[in-house]
């Protein structure tokens, strides 16, 4: 019988001494198998760590505050920190702080942070905020406060990693004329919807130079899902003569506030305009093919 119970003993104590040093791995050894770190980034460091992205992993920076007059970023560094336990090995999370908050966006820091949004169009306007980037390049804002986070972030890389592996083709797209519009945008019965760009080769007309490239490079991907089609102004301000096009904007309530501007048409239903600056075109278009053919 002691012998027995002897045996038990020793089992009971060797079955402790194992607990004992798996709890000490599990909590004392920091591992990223169990939690992915949010690391902590300075504000100078910003631009310089998103021009490190093309060979590591996407990034996703919150911009927040901890003075203790943020009420909202308390609860988004918490959806944060658990989004970034959700899709470890997916993206790189980093919280960038401006303190104070209220008066951050008036500094010089805060000046410049905000001129370099407005370069990439992706404007900050606020905190909290969270915005991915990815290969050097900016592929969207994400709301900082969503419980649904998580799958906004999960479903915007999968589709920027889609959109970046496809093959180039040609650059597909047609030219038409102001009066041609009205009857091209109400005729056209092609299951692919309409991504139609007012625009300029007017070389005073920087943005539209540079919105030209961006509508080539998106059709270049994704002509089989749109047809795309330009109508230029030369130069850019002769639009304002162009009465009928003018007066078929305003039929259709839109506020044409500059160039270029692009807009969306389905089966001759005006969808929505999308940003044409911008080297996230692609993928805005990409994220908004379902809702602009169902909704």
């Amino acid at each position: 019988m002691r012998e027995r119970l002897s045996g038990q003993s020793l089992l009971t104590g060797l079955i402790s001494v194992h607990l004992i040093i798996f709890w000490f791995i599990v909590f004392a050894i920091p591992s990223k198998s169990y939690s992915q770190p949010v690391e902590e980034l300075a504000i100078d460091h910003v631009q310089t760590r998103i021009l490190e992205t093309a060979d590591t992993l996407p990034i996703a920076i919150l911009y927040t505050s901890d003075d203790g007059s943020c009420s909202y970023c308390l609860e988004a560094s918490t959806y944060f920190s658990q989004t970034a336990a959700a899709l470890q090995g997916t993206y790189q999370f980093y919280t960038v702080t401006m303190n104070p908050w209220t008066d951050f966006f008036d500094t010089p820091t805060g000046q410049n942070l905000i001129a370099y949004h407005e370069d990439i169009r992706l404007p900050l306007t606020a905190v909290p905020t969270v915005v991915l980037f990815a290969d050097e390049q900016p592929v969207r804002m994400v709301s900082a406060s969503a419980p649904g986070q998580v799958e906004t972030m999960r479903r915007a890389i999968s589709i920027w990693n889609d959109q970046w592996s496809l093959p180039r083709g040609d650059i597909s797209v047609a030219q038409i004329s102001a009066p041609e519009v009205p009857t091209f945008v109400g005729t056209h019965r092609d299951d692919r919807p309409i991504v139609l760009t007012l625009t300029s080769t007017d070389n005073a007309c920087r943005h539209c130079l540079a919105g030209n490239a961006f509508i080539e490079d998106a059709s270049r991907y994704l002509s089989s899902d749109y047809a795309f089609a330009n109508v230029y102004f030369d130069p850019w301000q002769s639009i304002q003569a162009e009465d009928d096009m003018l007066n078929f904007l305003k039929r259709l309530e839109i506020n044409l506030s500059g160039l270029p501007t692009t807009l969306v048409f389905y089966q001759g239903q005006y969808k929505g305009s999308v940003v044409t600056l911008g080297q996230n075109l692609r993928i805005s278009l990409s994220q908004a093919l379902p809702m602009v053919k169902n909704q």
